[in-house]
């Protein structure tokens, strides 16, 4: 279904769309999820890996964009289909692999 898309069991793939199911959220608010939250269990997520990351998400339609504010600042959400392919990569034990 998703044949341009790289497994989800990859770490940076899954943080945003998992941020994303607790709630809608721009990259600038992703980032400092990261900053707060996840920092010292994975990696500190710079804004520019983050926004090429939403736009991958976005075009596999795994997160959409649900209000465009000032200056250009997105919020995404993530759809029916995001949290389905979010569960299965869950369910498999993928970031059991990653996380070591």
């Amino acid at each position: 279904m998703f044949a341009r898309r790289r497994p989800v069991a990859v770490l940076p793939d899954a943080m945003p769309i998992g941020l994303l199911a607790e709630e809608p959220a721009s990259g600038y608010d992703l980032a400092g999820k990261f900053e707060r939250n996840l920092r010292r269990y994975a990696w500190h997520a710079q804004r520019s890996q983050i926004y090429p990351e939403l736009n991958r998400l976005a075009a596999d339609g795994l997160v959409s964009v649900v209000e465009e504010g000032a200056r250009g600042r997105r919020a995404y959400a993530i759809t029916d289909v995001g949290r389905t392919e979010l569960r299965r990569w869950v369910d498999s034990g993928a970031y059991t692999r990653v996380l070591g």
